[in-house]
């Protein structure tokens, strides 16, 4: 097993935080992790504050060895309570494997969202050095 720590960062463009699950699956050489919902881990925190405006969330996940990572693929289920479209903007998410100390950084600077850029709501992203 592999233990990783994914921070998100939610861009800053207006209407650009959500409250929807939004889930990872990491690729690596060996094989993938599966979808994994992006959830916080400590008891006193509440899910729905997560992907807001301007801010950086971190998780840490678990998942069988990979290998070493070569892509992500991070999306939205569209569900957010009240409204009928759960847009996010998401800024980058940076991924780091403690066991050898990896970090990945992969930018996006885009919509997750059917109806603004170009209607998808998951983004395959590749790692940027950094």
């Amino acid at each position: 097993m592999a233990i990783f720590h994914i921070k998100v960062t939610t861009g800053k463009k207006f209407g650009g935080s959500t409250q929807a699950n939004v889930y990872i699956v990491l690729y690596g050489e060996q094989g993938s992790s599966g979808r994994i919902q992006l959830r916080n881990m400590a008891s006193d925190s509440r899910d729905d504050e997560n992907f807001q405006l301007g801010q950086t969330d971190e998780f840490i996940i678990e998942s069988k060895d990979i290998g070493n990572l070569q892509k992500i693929n991070i999306g939205h289920d569209n569900m957010e309570a009240g409204v009928e479209s759960a847009d996010w903007f998401l800024e980058k998410v940076e991924v780091t494997c403690p066991h050898d100390n990896t970090s990945w950084q992969f930018p996006c600077n885009d919509w997750l969202a059917m109806d603004k850029g170009d209607g998808r709501i998951d983004r395959d992203l590749y790692p940027q050095p950094f």
